[in-house]
């Protein structure tokens, strides 16, 4: 929707249709996408939108960019990521520690465990605007799960865990003691 408004804006600015999605392919989407700017633009027509109420927004250096950015720039970092892993073995490596306890009565039973993991911690440099490892993530927590067969065939299974994730030995020190983005505080 961001692109469409910013064609908005452009096309009633003036500049002509074919200027500003040249690099596209003509096709459906394409068709579509100018019809609908030409419907907004054009006044007088029972769809026009006035200038004034035409929204776009722009990134921090002004290309388009969605309302919501998170799920955009986790994906672009997640595909930075993949592009740099096979120059960076160690991003792979994470050191482990669990230890817990099992018991079983009759049919049920139940695990009760205490863990940490420690792993690389990817951040965007603000300065090149690169993803990049910088430090480590340290996860601790605390999990249970129970199981039984409460009648012949009908099974139960369930678990929560408590995490206390951390960002560790970063470049950035404001970002020192932080939760990893998408480590959940109790996951169940």
């Amino acid at each position: 929707m961001t692109l469409v408004m910013l064609l908005v804006s452009t096309l009633a600015a003036g500049q002509a249709a074919t200027d500003v999605l040249s690099s596209w392919k003509d096709g459906a989407a394409k068709a579509a996408i100018m019809a609908f700017v030409q419907r907004v633009t054009r006044p007088g027509t029972p769809r026009f939108v006035p200038e004034a109420e035409r929204i776009a927004n722009f990134d921090n250096d002004g290309t388009p960019w969605s309302a919501q950015p998170l799920f955009f720039s986790v994906c672009l970092r997640s595909i930075r990521v993949r592009a740099l892993a096979p120059e960076h073995p160690e991003w792979r490596k994470s050191k482990q520690y669990e230890a817990g306890v099992k018991q079983e009565w009759k049919g049920f039973g139940g695990t009760l465990s205490l863990f940490q993991v420690a792993k690389a911690s990817g951040l965007l440099d603000p300065e090149s605007n690169e993803y990049a490892v910088d430090g480590e993530q340290r996860h601790r927590g605390v999990e249970a799960n129970v199981f039984g067969e409460l009648a012949p065939g009908v099974r139960l299974l369930g678990g929560v865990a408590w995490i206390d994730a951390e960002l560790m030995n970063t470049g950035v020190s404001a970002a020192i003691g932080n939760r990893p983005i998408g480590v959940p505080e109790v996951a169940a």
